[in-house]
């Protein structure tokens, strides 16, 4: 509880300011909405063909070409937790670190960009946590009717490239 008496929502996000905002692309796998920091989406694009490739790891659809570059594609519904993207309208370009491998996280659908106050960050319950996706996630964001859950892009992409995660 602050000062002033009003509680704080904060996820002990490690020493930043709760007035510190970040940019959120928010998307659909099924009817559960995502959201990955801006910083870490290279390019959002509509899904051209994916080519399957013989015995992928879990999660990996195959391989798509964008615009000449030749990337690994992940299925964004199967490594969060859910069963597999079923519309699969657009690609998530990610990158695990700045002149890394970029890889394509397939998803139903982009549904919005939200700037997202450290404050608004919630704790999820903890069986949120668990299973398959529970990894990744970060946090929750509550709008109106709408809850959003915010997901850490190295944890996503780690079981590929073997990438260090940042603390929550």
């Amino acid at each position: 509880m602050s000062e002033d008496g009003s509680e704080s929502q904060r996820s002990g996000s490690g020493g930043t300011e709760d007035g510190e905002r970040r940019s959120m692309v928010l998307f659909l796998l099924g009817d559960t909405e995502f959201g990955l920091p801006l910083e870490a989406v290279v390019e959002v694009a509509r899904t051209p063909p994916i080519t399957r490739v013989p015995s992928p790891p879990p999660n990996v659809c195959g391989i798509l070409n964008l615009r000449g570059t030749l990337m690994t594609v992940l299925d964004g519904g199967s490594r969060l937790g859910g069963g597999p993207t079923m519309r699969r309208e657009r690609v998530l370009i990610l990158e695990a670190a700045p002149g890394e491998e970029r890889i394509a996280l397939l998803v139903d659908s982009v549904t919005d960009l939200w700037e997202v106050g450290l404050g608004e960050m919630e704790e999820p319950p903890a069986e949120a946590r668990t299973g398959a996706g529970g990894d990744a996630v970060r946090g929750v964001v509550r709008r109106g009717r709408r809850v959003a859950t915010l997901i850490e892009p190295g944890v996503v992409l780690a079981p590929l490239f073997h990438v260090e995660t940042t603390g929550r």
